[in-house]
């Protein structure tokens, strides 16, 4: 029998769930903080589950909810206090790649299992939480599939990457088709929000999860392993567009491009920016960069150090440097 609950108790015993966040459930991280995470990420995150519980009212059953509900708190206590590059809270992540399946259900068969395990997608991986507890909390159905979306850990073989890349894939590939959504939409959701990463970073990612992410699926899945490499594709030229551009930079324009993100025409500016800029990182990365060599100017002018200069050779090493860069937009150019 299928019961079916009042929609407005079903979905306010599934708030209630994710407010308290499940204190029965997932254990806590040995060094976790005992304070609260800050209340603007709290703020988000109560924002992002009522959202997902509101789009899952639509999508399943008033039973499904209310246990989505708990889902959530489990996987709210696991994450608590973890964030992500560029600082945002790890559960918003998980809340937006459970939010991309449920849009799915709507055009294709989505299990509530595999709903679920999104929610959980990296608490085994990334807390202390083991699979067991999971099972024992929500049934095997959808611990086996955030069994199939969790690296092993790379201590088993001897920090070796590539040879836990190998093992993991060729067991994924045979994973059921909602584990390969969960890594679709996981997958999508880091490439589209690569924030404070290096060209060469994201270009590397990208490549990865290609080699991967989309040959993994593709061997059983080829319609999400199309739609994966088709975002890659995407982002990988504008990348290579941006890259380009920044190639054919003058010497004096990255100078001025420097001085315009400090606001100062500073030597350790200048040469802080320049280096950050010729690398191809971001601007988190060069105002990072930036904020060091603003604190070493202000003691510079309280007379508590030098200001540095640039060392000998500084100019034809950054000279080097653009001449690599612009090389390599050309080949890729090319390509």
């Amino acid at each position: 029998m299928n019961l079916r609950l009042p929609r407005f108790l079903a979905l306010s015993l599934a708030t209630l769930t994710v407010a308290i966040g499940s204190a029965w459930a997932a254990p806590r991280r040995a060094d976790a903080q005992e304070s609260r995470p800050p209340a603007a990420a709290e703020t988000q995150i109560d924002a992002a589950a009522r959202g997902v519980l509101d789009l899952a009212e639509a999508r399943l059953d008033r039973v499904e909810v209310l246990r989505l509900g708990q889902v959530i708190g489990f996987a709210r206590r696991a994450h608590r206090g973890q964030g992500r590059d560029g600082g945002e809270p790890a559960m918003l992540h998980a809340l937006r790649v459970t939010r991309s399946l449920l849009e799915a259900r709507a055009t294709q068969p989505v299990p509530f299992e595999a709903i679920a395990a999104a929610v959980l997608h990296d608490v085994v991986e990334d807390t202390d939480t083991r699979l067991e507890s999971i099972r024992r909390a929500f049934g095997s159905r959808i611990a086996g599939h955030v069994a199939d979306v969790t690296l092993d850990p790379i201590e088993q073989f001897d920090g070796d990457k590539e040879a836990r890349n190998r093992a993991y894939y060729e067991r994924f590939a045979r994973s059921p088709r909602g584990s390969h959504l969960i890594k679709l939409h996981d997958r999508l959701d880091n490439i589209r929000d690569m924030r404070g990463w290096s060209i060469a970073g994201r270009l590397g990612y990208l490549a990865s999860t290609r080699r991967w992410v989309v040959a993994a699926i593709g061997a059983h899945q080829p319609d999400l392993a199309a739609r994966l490499e088709a975002e890659v594709a995407g982002i990988e030229t504008r990348i290579e567009a941006e890259w380009r551009a920044a190639a054919k930079l003058t010497i004096p324009e990255l100078v001025a491009k420097a001085r315009a993100a400090s606001g100062e025409r500073s030597v350790p500016f200048e040469r802080g920016a320049l280096l950050a800029i010729v690398s191809g990182f971001e601007m988190t990365e060069v105002e990072r960069r930036l904020g060091v060599a603003r604190a070493s100017v202000e003691a510079a002018r309280a007379g508590a150090t030098p200001v540095a200069r640039p060392r000998a050779g500084f100019i034809e090493q950054l000279r080097e440097q653009v001449r690599r860069t612009r090389g390599r937009a050309a080949r890729r150019g090319r390509r």
